[in-house]
């Protein structure tokens, strides 16, 4: 597809150029929302609502090679805007997938052996940046799935981390050595599930590091999504972005997710991650980074809850002020740590 003469037919007022656009930007769309977002459903209301927003101003951007960049600023807005109706507060980091014009700098990258991480593309695989200790530091993050189909980083590698500050002519580089850490990890591979009629809940990797804790799982839709009982989906209104701007309903799973606890009881802080949406047989595969575990623990408990939502859409807060939960027990599973599982 010519993104550029789509572009310019979509800006003159052809529906069907911008539902082509929005089709090619789907996946990139996903990805972002998907990264500060918890649930599907929300990734999908924000898209939604971005894709409105990018329909009625287009004729506003002036500058069209920026499209992709102005586009998932909107949807990033969008992401924030559900943030703070739901009252909660959650480790956010906005994602670049393009050089960014926020904060105080134009463009951040790392460069693995001399390639740009900008240069990667795909649903599972980002650059980005949050807050660090103090005003006068940030944290960069890259992070990459399996199923990106991306090679593995490899053990040892030249990293250089490139910024370029607004104001100042000459970029920042800082350049270093990475090695893989060897020591105190585990990696599990459990392949342990539950499920109903209707669910199925499976535990597939646990890589357990000093800095962080990766969990794969899946989720699978075992029946068709108009057979799924009100205990796991529900109606949710949209807007179409096709012909009159009407309000539709479409019936949704809800927002599965789970929590990861220690033996003795204490559960991990999710860090970010990304997700799937379910369809009936197609395992839905989540890929979530959690804080590194206290204690090297014996045993971990996977617990898959749905987040309760009130008629409007909007969050059902507990005592504390978090966002509340409704556990599903049949689908808990215990795993049991060797404790000779070290790799190298």
């Amino acid at each position: 597809m010519k993104l550029e003469s789509k572009l310019h037919q979509a800006r003159h007022g052809d529906r069907k150029a911008f539902v082509a656009l929005m089709k090619h930007m789907e996946s990139d769309m996903y990805g972002m929302a998907r990264s500060i977002l918890r649930s599907n459903e929300d990734c999908a209301d924000a898209m939604q609502e971005a894709m409105l927003k990018a329909y009625k101003s287009l004729g506003e951007l002036r500058e069209l090679r920026y499209f992709k960049t102005w586009l998932l600023r909107i949807l990033i807005n969008e992401c924030h805007l559900i943030l703070r109706k739901q009252k909660r507060v959650v480790p956010v980091a906005e994602f670049i997938r393009e050089p960014s014009t926020s904060g105080g700098y134009e463009k951040i990258d790392l460069f693995i052996n001399g390639k740009s991480m900008l240069s990667q593309n795909g649903v599972f695989s980002y650059l980005g940046e949050s807050p660090g200790r103090d005003s006068n530091s940030m944290l960069i993050s890259y992070m990459r799935d399996p199923a990106s189909r991306l090679p593995a980083l490899p053990e040892q590698f030249d990293l250089k981390v490139y910024a370029k500050l607004k104001g100042v002519t000459k970029p920042f580089e800082l350049k270093t050595i990475v090695y893989k850490t060897k020591l105190d990890n585990k990696v599990l591979k459990p392949q342990i599930s539950k499920a109903n009629t209707y669910l199925k809940f499976t535990v597939n990797r646990v890589e357990m590091t000093p800095v962080t804790t990766k969990i794969l799982t899946t989720f699978t839709m075992l029946v068709d999504l108009k057979d799924m009982p009100d205990d796991y989906a529900e109606e949710r209104k949209y807007i179409s972005t096709e012909g009159p701007h009407k309000n539709y309903t479409k019936k949704v799973v809800k927002s599965l997710d789970y929590a990861v606890f220690d033996d003795q009881g204490r559960e991990l802080e999710m860090l970010r991650g990304t997700g799937k949406t379910l369809s009936k047989n197609q395992p839905g595969q989540m890929v979530m980074l959690f804080t590194p575990f206290v204690d090297p623990p014996k045993k971990i408990t996977f617990k898959p809850f749905i987040h309760p939502l009130t008629p409007d859409g909007g969050a059902i807060l507990d005592a504390n002020g978090h966002w509340s939960r409704q556990y599903l027990p049949e689908f808990e599973i215990t795993i049991d740590v060797p404790q000779n599982t070290n790799h190298k």
